[in-house]
């Protein structure tokens, strides 16, 4: 039956509701402050989505509708010369290292298998057997995340010194709660959370390194376990090597707890070499943090390595508020209405040869807001370029170090390339073309 998305009565019932809910005293329950942080949020989109979706007819569950219109917005992107991305000779071609091969699996697979906790505790492939030492399950109110502890020994390591790798993995997204500590997106310093020397010195500095603040509060509330589990696994005889590793949400999570024990580790643990190798990792820190952190790697890089992977179209890795609202606008144009989020800066620094595209058959650009929050580390960006076809003629999966304002710049939104198994067959295609 015809039905008409035409009940802004009963969603201004809703957000009203939802105003109400930020009113409550501020508490120290990190439950209490991500419901709040999370209804702030969704007042902001529903209020911008409201004159969108107000007077658009559709057939069927409203469930359906939105699945269409995710596809029809990925669609609209595709009229814009910046929803692909195009390398160029400011954009270094990555080539996994030998050495890293191995790890770089491992994390892919460890951040698939924490999906299915109910697999078995011991695993084996071509390099690695993994035992999972651990496993934590999420506590309702979303404070701790879902997290596996695995040891990986390699099966026939070339170093009889070889002692394996210590993993943690932590999800990403799978219940409502876990979607409300994601939307409690503001801006938080990092106190003590991360004390690098980089950061205490940037105390002085006109803007200092902030983090979200959802992801923080899961950050803190794992800390303790995985700090835990080092402790019984870094022994004389344990690994020498910690890797943390996750996907979406548990990417960003896992990412602030290996900056917490790079920056805590003491004396005592000073030998071990602490890696994050994340997928599809929500952007979570602004400039700052990342420019410090990234300074701090630079000079540790010998033993310690940050790898963010993310596919093109990943719409996850580019969500912050104000790109939100750029899709927001973009959802207007299709239905020939005029932007209503003009109040921010229009991100503007479009990198050369997005102009124009004669490869996509698009001609401009969608202007987007520059971003509130980017990533730290090494990001790679794994695409298919038509350039680059193997012997058979099929795309070739090309990897590229990008930087802020490249994927700042970046219009992506699309679903299916979050995927975890995308992430792990590219990861896989990587490593075997790579050997």
């Amino acid at each position: 039956m015809k039905r008409l998305f035409k009940h802004k009565a009963a969603r201004r019932s809703t957000t009203t509701s939802l105003e109400g809910s930020t009113n409550i005293p501020t508490s120290g329950f990190t439950f209490i402050n991500n419901s709040q942080g999370a209804s702030a949020s969704i007042i902001e989109l529903s209020n911008a989505l409201d004159d969108v979706l107000g007077d658009i007819e559709f057939e069927g569950e409203a469930s359906d509708f939105a699945k269409a219109e995710i596809g029809r917005l990925d669609s609209e992107a595709s009229k814009y010369s910046n929803s692909r991305f195009l390398a160029g000779v400011e954009h270094p071609i990555w080539s996994c290292r030998s050495e890293h091969r191995p790890i770089l699996i491992a994390a892919a697979k460890c951040s698939a298998a924490i999906y299915q906790p109910k697999d078995p505790w011991i695993l084996e492939d071509d390099v690695f057997k993994y035992e999972r030492l651990r496993y934590i399950e999420p506590t309702r109110l979303g404070t701790v995340k879902a997290t596996a502890f695995y040891e990986a020994r390699q099966l026939n390591p070339m170093d009889s010194q070889q002692r394996g790798i210590f993993i943690v993995a932590i999800r990403g997204s799978a219940t409502k709660v876990d979607h409300m500590v994601n939307l409690n997106n503001e801006a938080t310093e990092i106190e003590d959370f991360i004390p690098l020397e980089m950061l205490k010195e940037s105390s002085e500095r006109f803007v200092l390194p902030q983090v979200h603040s959802g992801f923080l509060m899961a950050a803190k509330a794992l800390a303790p376990h995985v700090a835990q589990q080092l402790e019984k696994c870094t022994s004389d005889n344990g690994p020498k090597e910690i890797l943390f590793t996750g996907h979406s949400a548990g990417a960003a999570v896992s990412s602030l707890l290996f900056y917490h024990f790079l920056s805590t580790a003491s004396s005592k643990h000073s030998s071990l070499a602490l890696k994050c190798i994340t997928f599809g990792s929500p952007p979570f820190c602004n400039t700052e943090f990342a420019s410090l952190t990234n300074q701090t790697q630079i000079k540790t890089e010998d033993r310690h390595l940050h790898l963010n992977f993310l596919n093109e179209f990943d719409v996850v890795p580019r969500l912050d508020k104000l790109y939100v609202l750029s899709l927001v606008d973009l959802y207007r144009s299709k239905f020939g209405l005029p932007p209503e989020n003009t109040d921010n800066d229009i991100h503007d620094s479009v990198p050369h040869g997005y102009e124009s595209s004669d490869k996509i058959g698009a001609s401009k650009t969608w202007p987007l807001h520059a971003p509130v929050f980017v990533h730290p580390g090494n990001t790679i960006l794994l695409s298919l370029e038509d350039a680059a076809k193997d012997k058979s003629g099929a795309l070739r999966l090309r990897a590229t170090q990008v930087n802020h304002p490249t994927l700042g710049s970046l219009l992506f939104c699309r679903i299916a390339a979050h995927k975890i198994a995308v992430y792990l067959a590219n990861i896989q295609e990587l490593c075997a073309r790579d050997s």
